[in-house]
C-alpha cells in the first residue's frame, strides 16, 4: 500500500504518463502553436486595408501550404477532385468551430470566414472555370 501511494505522489509531481494524458499534452501544445500562427495571420490581415485583402492572400499563399496548393490547381475533372479534397482539409483546420479555445475571438472568426470564402470561390472556379473571371482568384 505504501508503494502505491508513493507512485501516486510521483505521478502527481511529474504528470501522468498514460496515453490519454500524453495525448492531451500534445493537443495543448499543438493548439498553442496553431493559435500563435493564426495570430500572426491576423496581424497581416489587419495590415491589409483593402476590401479584397489581396495583400493578405498573397501573404497567406506563402505561409499556408494548403492554400498555396489550392491556388495552383488546374481546372478540369482531376482538378475538381483535388480542390474538393484540399478545401475539406482547409475547412477542417480553420473553420471557426475547429479553432482552439484561446483563438475564438470575433476578429479571428471573421478572418477565418474570409479565408474560407476565398477558398470556396477558388474551388468553385476550378470546378466551373468559364463562370469565373481571372481577377476573382
Amino acid at each position: 500500500m505504501i508503494k502505491l501511494d508513493k507512485q501516486a505522489e510521483l505521478d502527481a509531481q511529474y504528470g501522468s504518463q498514460s496515453k490519454d494524458a500524453k495525448r492531451e499534452k500534445r493537443l495543448r501544445k499543438e493548439n498553442r502553436r496553431r493559435c500563435a500562427l493564426y495570430k500572426d495571420w491576423l496581424t497581416q490581415y489587419r495590415k491589409d486595408e483593402g476590401t479584397d485583402k489581396k495583400g493578405f492572400f498573397k501573404y497567406l499563399q506563402k505561409e499556408f501550404v494548403d492554400f498555396h496548393s489550392l491556388k495552383r490547381i488546374q481546372p478540369g475533372s482531376r482538378g475538381k477532385r483535388k480542390s474538393k479534397k484540399l478545401f475539406r482539409n482547409i475547412a477542417r483546420e480553420i473553420h471557426s468551430d475547429k479553432l482552439p479555445d484561446t483563438c475564438r475571438d470575433s476578429e479571428m472568426k471573421e478572418m477565418m470566414s474570409t479565408i474560407l470564402g476565398k477558398c470556396e470561390k477558388i474551388k468553385d472556379c476550378i470546378a466551373e472555370p468559364h463562370t469565373c473571371a481571372e481577377d476573382e482568384l
